[in-house]
């Protein structure tokens, strides 16, 4: 046994999330990252003066369960509904109104089904976004489709406007920049584009610089940023055309997300490796950086007025870090768990107006957790 076992780890070979990042050496508007040795970034324990507890204080609220892997979650701008996309090929809107109230210390609820569409992709619901005013939802799939549905608020019903196949491989993230702008991206030939709501088959403009899949875009103040597995993050300003305005190379590791404060000010990325590394917006320095996760880091938003960030990895758990200046008086960089699940998390969101955050899972459930912080 002791020789199989032997066998095992030479086989295996040296754990690939056992390390960070350097600090970047800059080449014009090149951010070059390589791999160093394991190192402790933050102390193992915090100070005496430490303003928070290190482990955040959770209670799971709701559940929503599925047959198969969920894949893809997104509130309703209004914060009353959620819209949740599996790997069964199902999309659900379900309502959250309840959350309104004060949680309960005892009980979880399954939150109520309000309208479900089955077989509405011939694949995955890889994403699901809503617009910016509530009124459409976009779904994506591996199946190289994309669907745009109208949203009834009141009747909290479907309708379907148009579908698009833009991309000649599986449509990862979708996100609308306005009513009116909606981007897909992801494999194919690893090309972000903006569509014309009004005018499906429109390609306003098309992003071109990735060599490999596209996994995440987000989008602040008309700047796009991109995360790929070819191991860069794109910076592109989709006014001034198609090509990206800056490019973050991470030493061939692949990046699996990344993020944009509303605010502007503050970027993120998360790594295959289960790194997340945070820069200064105006001068591209790093600000944190720390292998938080022991997998995939698949999922990153700003969270609470940029006060946060949240992560999620395949190693099971939600994250947030906090950022310098949150009215929440947190020490910066202070990080802790705000979620958990026994399979792999592959997305994570918050509440628009309320501190509860969502997650998805391989576990086939989506599970929606109140963090106190």
């Amino acid at each position: 046994q002791q020789q199989q076992q032997q066998q095992l780890e030479e086989e295996a070979g040296p754990d690939r999330h056992d390390h960070v990042f350097n600090r970047p050496q800059t080449s014009g508007s090149n951010i070059i990252y390589s791999a160093s040795e394991p190192q402790s970034l933050l102390p193992d324990e915090p100070p005496e003066s430490e303003p928070c507890p290190r482990k955040f204080q959770r209670q799971l609220l709701a559940t929503v369960e599925d047959q198969m892997a969920v894949r893809s979650v997104d509130f309703h701008p209004s914060g009353h509904y959620v819209a949740i996309g599996s790997n069964s090929q199902t999309l659900r809107i379900c309502s959250t109104h309840t959350f309104e109230t004060a949680p309960s210390k005892t009980s979880v609820s399954s939150l109520p089904i309000m309208e479900q569409k089955r077989k509405i992709h011939k694949g995955s619901l890889y994403s699901v976004a809503w617009n910016t005013s509530g009124t459409m939802l976009a779904t994506a799939s591996n199946d190289k489709t994309s669907h745009l549905f109208s949203f009834s608020y009141n009747q909290c019903t479907l309708d379907p406007l148009w579908s698009i196949r833009p991309h000649n491989g599986t449509i990862r993230t979708t996100l609308f920049e306005s009513d009116s702008k909606l981007y897909t991206a992801g494999a194919g030939k690893f090309n972000i584009k903006q569509h014309d709501v009004a005018q499906k088959h429109q390609d306003v403009v098309t992003l071109s610089g990735h060599s490999n899949q596209v996994c995440s875009i987000s989008m602040t103040n008309s700047l796009l940023l991109s995360a790929s597995m070819d191991s860069t993050v794109k910076l592109w300003d989709p006014r001034q055309g198609s090509k990206f305005v800056q490019d973050l190379y991470f030493d061939g590791v692949p990046v699996t997300s990344c993020s944009m404060a509303r605010n502007g000010a503050t970027f993120a990325a998360g790594t295959e490796s289960g790194a997340v590394v945070i820069f200064d917006a105006r001068s591209s320095k790093v600000l944190f950086e720390c292998p938080l996760h022991d997998g995939d880091c698949r999922s990153l938003t700003p969270v609470l007025s940029d006060g946060f960030y949240l992560s999620s990895s395949y190693d099971g758990t939600a994250k947030v870090i906090a950022l310098p200046g949150s009215a929440h008086l947190f020490t910066p960089f202070t990080y802790g768990m705000v979620a958990k699940h026994t399979d792999k998390i592959i997305q994570t969101t918050m509440h628009p107006h309320l501190p509860i955050v969502a997650t998805t899972s391989a576990d086939h459930t989506t599970k929606f957790w109140y963090v106190w912080f």
